[in-house]
Order: C-alpha cells, then structure tokens, then sequence
C-alpha cells in the first residue's frame, strides 16, 4: 500500500459518515461475483484450479467485507468533502484530465472526447474526486 493509500484509509477511517448496510452488501456481492469471475478465469486459462470456490472466499470473508465497507464508505466520504468544500472542475482540469487519460490509455484526446463528450462532462466527477483526495493527503500530513 502507497503512502497516499494508507493516508486515504486512515482519512476515510477516522470519518463520521453513516454508511447504508444494504450499500455495503450490494458492493460485498459485486466484489464475490469479481472473484469468482477471476476465479473461472484462471482456471480456464490454465492457471490454478479452484474446485471449491465458494470454501475459498469463505476463508476471506472479513477481508471482503472490510473491502466492501471501505469501497462505500470512501465514495461517501469523497462525494461529502465535494459538497462541503465545493469543489469545482474548471475546463482547463477537464483537459487536462482528458490528455493524461489519452497518455494512460495510448490513445488520443478526440477518442477519450467520443466517448466522454465533447464537453468532457462525464469526467467532472473524476476531477472532483482527485480534489477531494488531494485535499485529504493534505489533511493527512
């Protein structure tokens, strides 16, 4: 885990947000059916064969179920700092956010523009997010 994650964590933590039970089961069952995907993968690429799936998530069930609290419960806390700071995406931090995407993705900024707009909206909330970090790796110094 990097220096930022573990700040991330311990931010996310320490932060007094109600967290929806059913939200944490419904992020629980996505996080079984993606291993159990990887699990059949895996075995139909050759890899390890896991005859009994269902014997191993039961054996990381805590760790599921914290990663599955931690996922909700950082959407949370990411989406209240957005709203209790206001945090905004110019257009100038949509570009740019769109260029390092086409550098990531060996693409180009037109492709990444057709397929999240032109106005690059659907990455505002991206941005937001990033700030929201930005701003709890300060916090966390």
């Amino acid at each position: 885990m990097t220096e930022k994650e573990e700040k991330l964590r311990k931010f996310v933590d320490q932060y007094d947000i109600a967290v929806p039970q059913d939200r944490v089961e419904q992020e629980l069952r996505l996080i079984r059916q993606d291993i159990m995907h990887r699990m059949r993968y895996e075995a139909m690429a050759g890899g390890r064969n896991y005859p009994f799936p269902a014997i191993e998530l039961e054996k990381q069930k805590n760790e599921l179920l914290q990663a599955a609290v931690f996922e909700v419960k950082s959407e949370l806390v990411l989406k209240d700092l957005i709203t209790k700071h206001g945090f905004t995406a110019t257009r100038e931090e949509l570009e740019a956010e769109a260029a390092a995407m086409a550098e990531r993705q060996n693409t180009t900024i037109e492709i990444i523009k057709r397929f999240f707009g032109e106005d690059l909206k659907m990455l505002e909330s991206d941005v937001l997010k990033n700030k929201a970090r930005e701003w709890i790796y300060a916090q966390m110094e």
